[in-house]
């Protein structure tokens, strides 16, 4: 058998051109790997310089909240936890392949409960917390 008789027979047993599957793979699977993997990867270099910027520019420095005291580095050292943290659920609604109706709401929900409530809250007084809580809103909204 020839090269060609091989590929006329395989797609003969396929039904379509093997040709047509080669560029519907490229279009479905190929390209969308490459941006999906350029995102990630603008993800980690923002995660690494949230994970650098901000203990330093806050607690390195010396910046003081709105009362002029000087955070300490263990709140610093929480909000960048958030930061990244956010960082990791944008990443996965980028990067993840079985995109489901769950998953959706389960990560949405991870971030409303981790990320903005916590700070709002805390940093607004409508909740008790804790004097980190209250910390926290002081570094990520007056800075």
């Amino acid at each position: 058998m020839t090269q060609m008789s091989i590929y006329d027979e395989e797609t003969k047993n396929l039904r379509y051109n093997i040709a047509d599957y080669y560029l519907f793979s490229k279009l479905t699977y190929q390209l969308p790997l490459v941006w999906r993997t350029f995102l990630w990867q603008a993800f980690a270099v923002y995660a690494a310089l949230a994970c650098g910027t901000i203990p330093f520019a806050i607690y390195g420095k010396g910046v003081g909240d709105g009362s002029g005291k000087t955070v300490d580095l263990f709140s610093v050292a929480f909000a960048t936890y958030q930061a990244i943290v956010m960082v990791h659920h944008m990443q996965m609604f980028v990067t993840i392949r079985n995109y489901t109706k769950f998953f959706a709401f389960t990560c949405t929900l991870s971030i409303l409960i981790l990320w903005p409530c916590t700070m709002l809250l805390s940093h607004f007084e409508l909740v008790e917390s804790e004097e980190l809580a209250g910390e926290l809103g002081n570094i990520m909204f007056d800075q």
